[in-house]
């Protein structure tokens, strides 16, 4: 099983915006757990980011659903969401420098010993980040955070 892509949402003229707003979110939820299981067997770059997408999506479903949702429970989901989310987010920081930035400057040096220092310590970062990303997959938090707004 490879990295999953968001699949379309359909949404019709007739549905009412509560509706629609739980197609959308299911939609998103359904595109990060697809690739969760991905994430929970092993490193992948392109499943994190596939991930991350599902999370922005879902907090942009918030955002543009927010007034049909009780404000407070809104507010909550959107917030665990984010601290939920976060090693996610740090940990793709590093794919991103480790693959676009890093290497470029790797290229254009490849005996510059300080840079390979930093790929190392970068690399070490970044092994400990999807190790704290996968710890939360497994958490009860984010169990909770999944039953909870799947409603």
């Amino acid at each position: 099983m490879g990295v999953r892509k968001a699949e379309p949402v359909l949404l019709r003229p007739e549905m009412t915006s509560a509706e629609a707003f739980r197609a959308v979110s299911h939609a998103c939820l359904r595109h990060m757990r697809l690739n969760e299981y991905i994430l929970l067997e092993r490193r992948d770059v392109d499943t994190l980011h596939q991930t991350r997408v599902a999370i922005r999506r879902l907090q942009w479903a918030f955002s543009l659903f927010g007034g049909i949702i009780s404000e407070v429970r809104s507010e909550g989901l959107r917030a665990e969401l984010k601290r939920l989310s976060e090693p996610l987010g740090c940990a793709r920081n590093h794919d991103v420098l480790l693959s676009k930035t890093l290497s470029t400057e790797r290229a254009r040096h490849p005996d510059e010993q300080g840079l390979l220092n930093l790929e190392k310590y970068l690399e070490e970062q970044r092994s400990a980040e999807y190790a704290e990303v996968q710890a939360v997959l497994r958490s009860k938090e984010w169990r909770c955070f999944l039953i909870v707004s799947a409603r």
